[in-house]
């Protein structure tokens, strides 16, 4: 539960425009970069499951 609000809390800092992000596995290594005209909105997509594009799964599987 804790590890869901600290998640929650640093997805709030997100600004609610335009912008790019990386995603990396747990060593560091980055596996995707991605855009957005809406990051808070697109970032939080990604833990609420209300993401549905395909790669989705396999980036949170790492």
């Amino acid at each position: 539960m804790k590890e869901n609000n600290v998640l929650k809390d640093k997805i709030a800092l997100f600004p609610r425009s335009p912008g790019v992000y990386l995603m990396k596995d747990p060593a560091g290594k980055i596996i995707y970069i991605g855009k957005a005209n809406h990051l808070k909105s697109r970032v939080a997509s990604y833990f609420t499951g209300k993401d549905s594009r395909p790669m989705t799964p396999f980036l949170m599987a790492r």
